[in-house]
């Protein structure tokens, strides 16, 4: 189970640190080793992570059903990699109905 986790995680960082200005955007803070593993995430990274827009993300944090950022300065929030990664894992596997409807089709 161990090694299913650390691929997952691996995929994780390749796509929060992918795409063009993901350094920019803050991608990657605190590398891991560096503060005990802890990683932290920019919004914009964030958004992208979970296939979310921003307005989206800030939306569910308001609304308590995204984990809210950690203050990092006055003016800088982030994310906790471990945060984002428990909140995916709880999100519901969407199931296909027997018809073989896409799952986002409207009836």
């Amino acid at each position: 189970m161990s090694g299913i986790v650390n691929q997952q995680q691996s995929v994780i960082r390749e796509r929060a640190t992918a795409g063009p200005g993901a350094q920019r955007a803050g991608a990657v803070i605190a590398p891991p080793g560096r503060t005990g593993g802890v990683e932290v995430l920019r919004e914009p990274v964030v958004a992208r992570l979970v296939g979310l827009s921003q307005s989206t993300l800030r939306r569910l944090v308001r609304a308590g059903e995204f984990p809210g950022p950690r203050r990092l300065s006055r003016r800088a929030v982030g994310w906790l990699l471990a945060d984002v990664e428990e909140w995916l894992l709880r999100c519901p596997v969407v199931r296909p109905e027997v018809s073989g409807s896409h799952p986002n089709e409207s009836r």
